[in-house]
């Protein structure tokens, strides 16, 4: 073994509690031949004893133990002056001082940062290191023995590091070296450094294991739900957005880019939050990515609002994640989902494709970010609704909006059984399924000007209809909102149904009611909680710092047998918006 490996040796013990020294032959044999070793020494010497050369071997080694002691410091008196005038050496073995601790504690603190970065090959990490032992002016022994300490306990956070790096790797020729080299590294075999990779890609999708009764499930902090899109996406949430080829997909989602960056703009009539958005544009070239943004407004000066990922794949998740965690977007649109995964091994007819849109999904909803992932449709056209999905129907499953934009169907004059489309119309349906509130169907039209979907109304809802949606609305939310200070705790439907009666009798039918307040419920604008003593449900605005847990206040206004307390006055009759 050469001096080079012995060194790596020595490393390697010293890694993990042993002490070990690199004994020169020279240290042994001064006449010892270039590139001799110990076994030049034994032909020269055949009659050399065991005890003989163990005595060689142990001078060696004190030898080497003495020449990595400090010096000793002249300027301190080596030996102190007693009454009697008897000269009396120091002790040898020193209690450091409590100035000297922390000197050797904060140089370790110093050694396990120079470990933890990365920067610093292990060449360099081990140069600084020793430098610091030298300005210490420790004990080699004692040096080895700290450091063995050190590297034991840093040694899960130094793998889980050095893992992580290893996810960012796209080269799968430096991936396989590198998964060797910390293998040999960390003497873990090469199949355990591959399922800890694995493990830790799903680590932050895990789902914590969560039980409770229903009382608290209900007493739950109930909260208003703050929408990227109103009533169409909530800020943290995603949806599937759907269509063939050529059918302007992209344009919809550079379209809610824009709205977004700018604030200039709505989108689908709404106006949206404006933040920053992260555009993932691998489904065209870059050419035509570029020719669309310019055409919808984009500008320079939007630059810190918006950046664009023209190549990337689904192996590089942890990349994604980085651009996140660093640019903080609002909203992440990734166009397309079939082009982030051509070339690997999964198939969009497979579970294992669901899962890649659910990891991608939680990741941005982790860091607070909405995300559209922009997918293709099936190309058989009589299929309608969310079975229009390309591939696996767990797709659909995992995301709670979907979004499905189709070209306007026209009556085949050759066979009224059938339908064509005619790829110069410039209409658009685009239909957005949620699974916790009412969907809604919208008319487009293409607005060349500017590359934009125009909405020019709602599918098979008149004009007459969407206004009286908008006054039942309006007038049930202003009824809660006279309501809130004196009735926190929230309405009834029958009284809410009263105050509008009172209003404008027969303005809103009871029923008419019901379903817009079950529309606003949907929608997070208001919240509903079941009543103590009935199956009925009470409707509460959002406000005051109001949660769904229930109180002793009373909100029975006198239409059901209930027992006031009587140092607490009865709340007045529910206001209508004459009150």
């Amino acid at each position: 073994m050469g001096l080079k490996e012995c060194e790596k040796f020595k490393l390697w013990a010293l890694d993990v509690g042993l002490n070990a020294f690199v004994i020169p032959t020279k240290n042994l044999w001064s006449e010892v031949p270039e590139k001799g070793d110990v076994v030049d020494f034994l032909k020269e010497n055949p009659n050399t004893t065991q005890a003989e050369f163990l005595k060689l071997l142990e001078g060696a080694i004190q030898g080497i133990q003495d020449a990595e002691k400090p010096l000793i410091n002249i300027s301190k008196p080596v030996y102190q002056m007693s009454g009697n005038t008897t000269l009396k050496p120091e002790p040898k073995h020193k209690k450091p001082t409590e100035g000297e601790e922390g000197e050797v504690r904060e140089a370790l603190k110093k050694v396990e940062n120079i470990l933890l970065d990365f920067n610093f090959d292990e060449i360099s990490q081990e140069i600084k290191i020793d430098q610091i032992r030298q300005e210490l002016g420790i004990d080699g022994k004692l040096w080895a023995t700290l450091r063995a300490k050190i590297n034991k306990r840093i040694r899960r956070e130094q793998l889980e590091l050095e893992l992580r790096s290893l996810l960012l790797i796209d080269d799968k020729i430096e991936l396989i070296q590198r998964i060797h080299d910390l293998s040999e590294k960390y003497r873990i075999a090469v199949n355990s450094i591959s399922n800890l990779l694995k493990d830790l890609k799903l680590r932050n999708t895990t789902q914590q294991f969560e039980v409770m009764g229903l009382d608290d499930f209900f007493d739950e902090t109930s909260d208003a739900v703050d929408y990227l899109i109103p009533g169409l996406l909530p800020k943290g949430e995603s949806a599937l957005l759907v269509a063939s080829p050529k059918v302007g997909k992209t344009l919809l989602g550079i379209n809610l880019a824009f709205a977004v960056a700018t604030g200039e703009d709505y989108f689908l009539g709404e106006k949206t939050l404006t933040g920053r958005v992260l555009f993932v544009s691998v489904d065209e070239s870059r050419q035509s990515t570029k020719a669309k943004l310019i055409k919808r407004g984009f500008r320079k000066s939007d630059a810190e609002n918006i950046r664009i990922i023209t190549q990337f794949e689904v192996s590089q998740l942890e990349k994604l994640e980085a651009e996140i965690e660093d640019f903080h977007p609002t909203l992440v649109i990734i166009d397309s989902l079939k082009r982030i995964t051509k070339g690997s091994t999964i198939s969009e007819n497979s579970a294992e494709f669901s899962d890649v849109v659910y990891t991608i999904s939680e990741l941005c909803n982790r860091y607070g970010a909405s995300s559209v992932l922009i997918h293709h449709s099936k190309k058989d056209n009589e299929t309608i609704g969310v079975d229009n999905v390309r591939g696996s129907s767990a797709i659909v499953g995992a995301l709670g909006n979907v979004w499905i934009m189709n070209r306007v169907a026209k009556e085949d004059p050759n066979n009224k059984k059938k339908f064509i489309y005619d790829p110069k119309d410039t209409r658009r349906q685009l239909y957005c399924y949620s699974r916790d509130s009412e969907g809604k169907a919208f008319n487009l039209e293409f607005n060349p000007e500017n590359n934009s979907w125009d909405v020019t109304g709602e599918v098979g809802i008149s004009d007459a209809e969407l206004d009286e949606r908008k006054n039942n609305k309006g007038r049930i939310l202003s009824v809660m909102r006279a309501n809130l200070p004196h009735y926190p705790e929230g309405l009834k439907g029958s009284q809410i149904f009263n105050c509008l009666d009172l209003e404008e009798p027969g303005a809103v039918s009871k029923s008419s009611m019901y379903i817009e307040l079950t529309r606003l419920v949907n929608a997070k604008l208001i919240g509903s909680k079941p009543l103590e003593n009935s199956r009925g449900s009470l409707y509460f605005s959002f406000g005051f710092g109001h949660t769904t847990k229930q109180t002793k206040t009373d909100t029975s206004f006198n239409d059901e047998p209930h027992h006031k307390n009587e140092h607490i006055p009865s709340p007045p009759p529910p206001h209508t918006l004459r009150n």
